[in-house]
């Protein structure tokens, strides 16, 4: 709902209100089926009546998808005022606006219980062997934890003012500062974020709320949680200026140059750290191996104190944890994984924007260039600082392996836990910690632009527009719902800056045109070739670009998505064919203990070309009667856009593994219309519309 009231009290002073509120509730229906216990399973149906598997690669039930969930909003308040002040040559504004928004958030994927099947119970893995993993009930893993929820809230205000100044006929300036501090977002009730400080961890201090907490975590209402019960601490101090200027160079009208400069602020939004949740203790999941689908439990170790070992310990978790007020004697796991700001030490996201425009009027014709460019500071990435780290080898054995049942002083898969900084300064204390996850609001962003543009009035039957776009796009990897595994290397943000994924597209060109056939004296040829609308569009696009991985941990570091190591030569294969694009023997795979040194999003795909036609003609069959006819083809030449190597996701490729069976391939195609869809064939359609 929205109310508003616009009050003139003089000719030269308009004052505009505005409040509203709006409300949403989305609830998850899933289908109901069994639980594991009614199937005669050890598994709590923490969830209700849904189950899930995973035995990849021969099927999947359930999953992230079937899990239960809601979300409320509202009611969400805000209200506005703006005032417009003619005062001369000069239109002053100003105002500001006030904003309360909040989110009600369940969500069930940990709850499930899902037991993992992979084949390497009954044989090597894979094909028969997880089937025959499932029908004895032998699991690989099994994992599960309870449901997970929050009350956030947050509090948006601005105020600003700004001048449109017309110093003459020709000029026109633009300036003003708007005010909008960074106001984060908090928890309806205390000791729901958490906080990771190694200094406390150092000291053997915990939570004063959570009594089981291990050393080193805090809860927003502990003394030494900084901020209140934000998530980081709030910044008021944030100005952000603008100025643009409009130029008519010739007092004609026909041409005009523009340059602006502003800065803008940004913050997360409110799921932006919705992973925090996922952390002990307010989202517990609990990792079992090698137990059985009957008694997923017979393998756990027991959480200390609370529930002990061989037992299903789910009844009790689910019990201590209720939404927005766990119990203070909830257990923490250990091998925990968290995540964690830098609190007081925060630094929030703005932008700088400039561009310059010039446009011409010559004839029919208008032209125009336009270049934009942006630079991003404090852009939101983040790293896992409790990774693993290589230790010195004192076990004699291989870079990458370890004896059997050794796991000092050798560096592998197999022993991540223990070489990770935290275990090793301390074996009690961190063997609470797995990953934890550090959202670093340090990184920078850049983007550049430049556009050439044509547009032809209708003249001689023809209206015609082209346009020409360059851009580039360097980023660090920008952590949009940051996790415990962190997107950079630990200690080394700047090692994967590249181009910007997805949205670095180089150039890019479009041309239309509306013809006309004129009408002929002829009646015979008028009759064939007159009077018909020609309307073409062509669309063409420059590589896409995507990343080859290594696609397993070369660095024994736990850090996903490593790249591949590029061996020298050309990348590319000599016919680049969508069974050979890439060149193989140009990549391999680093040496343990280091990163690949290619960076991400630095191949390129194919190019895409579409071609799009409509031909129409209207028929006079009487007085105030016509008859239109049309054709329309979609891909007219029906040609193949393919996309890149490894898997795409809405339009954007997420690389391809080196050690993938179909390394080299590209599997799928886009759409050269829509481009985040698959492919399109040719497609003709006809029409005939009656007018009368």
């Amino acid at each position: 709902i929205t109310l508003g009231h616009t009050w003139l009290p003089s000719a030269t002073l308009v004052n505009s209100f505005r409040i509203a509120a709006n409300r949403t509730n989305v609830a998850k229906v899933v289908d109901t089926y069994k639980s594991w216990t009614a199937l005669g399973a050890n598994i709590t149906p923490v969830a209700g009546d849904v189950i899930a598997v995973t035995a990849t690669p021969s099927f999947t039930i359930g999953g992230v998808s079937s899990s239960p969930g809601a979300s409320h909003n509202g009611p969400l308040m805000s209200v506005f005022d703006d005032v417009s002040w003619i005062k001369g040559s000069h239109q002053i504004m100003f105002g500001g606006s006030a904003y309360r928004q909040m989110l009600n958030y369940v969500s069930g994927p940990n709850a499930l219980g899902t037991p993992v099947f992979d084949g390497s119970q009954t044989g090597a893995g894979g094909g028969a062997s997880v089937l025959a993993d499932f029908m004895l009930g032998k699991l690989a893993s099994f994992s599960q934890g309870t449901l997970y929820g929050f009350y956030s809230r947050q509090y948006y205000m601005s105020m600003f003012i700004q001048d449109s100044w017309k110093l003459n006929s020709r000029i026109t300036l633009n300036y003003g500062v708007r005010w909008e501090p960074s106001t984060p977002v908090f928890q309806k009730t205390q000791y729901q974020d958490e906080h990771f400080d190694r200094a406390l961890f150092d000291q053997g201090i915990g939570s004063s709320y959570y009594k089981n907490a291990p050393p080193g975590i805090v809860a927003s209402g502990d003394p030494q949680y900084k901020c209140g019960d934000y998530f980081y601490c709030a910044q008021w101090a944030k100005f952000f200026p603008r100025v643009g200027v409009a130029i008519d160079p010739t007092g004609t009208g026909k041409m005009t140059i523009r340059a602006a400069y502003g800065m803008f602020g940004d913050r997360p939004n409110m799921l932006a750290l919705s992973q925090e949740q996922f952390s002990p203790p307010f989202g517990n999941t609990i990792n079992v191996t090698g137990s059985t689908l009957s008694n997923p439990w017979t393998t756990f170790s027991g959480l200390p104190g609370f529930s002990p070992a061989g037992q299903n310990p789910l009844p009790l978790l689910a019990a201590a944890n209720s939404f927005g007020n766990q119990s203070a004697t909830i257990p923490f796991p250990t091998n925990g994984n968290y995540v964690t700001t830098p609190m007081e030490n925060w630094k929030a996201q703005y932008v700088h924007q400039w561009n310059v425009s010039v446009q011409r009027q010559i004839g029919t014709w208008l032209l125009a260039g336009n270049y934009v460019g942006t630079s991003t500071m404090h852009l939101i990435s983040g790293e896992n600082i409790n990774a693993p780290i290589i230790v010195p080898n004192t076990a004699g054995t291989a870079m990458g392996t370890c004896p059997a049942g050794v796991t000092a002083g050798c560096n592998a898969v197999s022993n991540q836990n223990q070489r990770r900084p935290l275990y090793l300064a301390d074996r009690v204390k961190g063997a609470y910690y797995a990953n934890v996850g550090y959202v670093d609001p340090g990184g920078t962003a850049s983007f550049e632009g430049l556009n050439f543009s044509a547009q032809k009035r209708v003249s001689n039957g023809l209206n015609l527009s082209a346009n020409y776009t360059w851009s580039h796009c360097i980023s660090d990897q920008w952590n949009n719902n940051p996790t415990s595994a962190g997107v950079s290397v630990p200690g080394n943000r700047r090692q994967w800056r590249s181009n910007c994924v997805g949205i670095d597209l180089r150039q890019n060109f479009t041309l239309s045109a509306v013809y006309n056939t004129p009408k002929l004296s002829n009646r015979a040829a008028n009759l064939i070739a007159g009077g018909w609308q020609v309307a073409p569009i062509l669309s063409l696009r420059s590589a896409q670009e995507f990343t080859v991985y290594a696609g397993t941990d070369r660095a024994l570091s736990a850090v996903a998505n490593q790249p591949a190591q590029y061996l020298g030569g050309d990348p590319y294969s000599p016919s680049k064919t969508v069974d050979h694009w890439l060149n193989p023997a140009a990549f391999g795979l680093a040496p343990f203990g280091s990163y690949g040194n290619l960076g991400y999003n630095n191949m390129k795909g194919p190019g895409v070309f579409q071609l799009n036609l409509a031909l129409s003609r209207n028929f006079k069959v009487r007085e105030k009667v016509t008859m239109q006819i049309r054709a329309e083809a979609f891909n007219l030449p029906n040609h193949l856009n393919p996309s890149s190597p490894g898997t795409v996701t809405g339009g954007v490729s997420t690389g391809q593994n080196f050690n993938a069976p179909n390394f080299g391939q590209i599997t799928s195609d886009i759409s050269g219309n829509a481009g985040g869809t698959a492919g399109d064939y040719r497609v003709v359609q006809l029409a005939a519309k009656f007018m009368f």
